[in-house]
């Protein structure tokens, strides 16, 4: 599992487990992620900060935008939104 905040688009599938894989890319390019640089591998906990919106992609959802990926102690993975102004995470 990566350590500390990684910066990108968030890319969640489900896995057969009903967990979750948490991808963390350079890009979205015609809907498919670009440089996945990343992973979070069978999450059973993804928490999604205030105003993050997950588009469909054929097998997963991503983010448009970037944003702030991390893992707590517990192994819950927060994506959460970038303040533009500061480049700092919003909650």
């Amino acid at each position: 599992m990566p350590s500390g905040n990684e910066r990108g688009h968030a890319v969640l599938s489900q896995r057969e487990d009903g967990t979750t894989t948490v991808a963390v890319c350079t890009a979205i390019t015609n809907g498919k992620p670009d440089n996945i640089y990343a992973k979070y591998v069978g999450v059973n906990n993804v928490r999604l900060g205030p105003g993050i919106r997950l588009t469909r992609g054929d097998s997963f959802r991503y983010t448009r935008d970037t944003v702030v990926v991390s893992a707590d102690e517990n192994g819950v993975v927060h994506v959460r939104a970038i303040d533009s102004s500061r480049g700092l995470p919003l909650d």
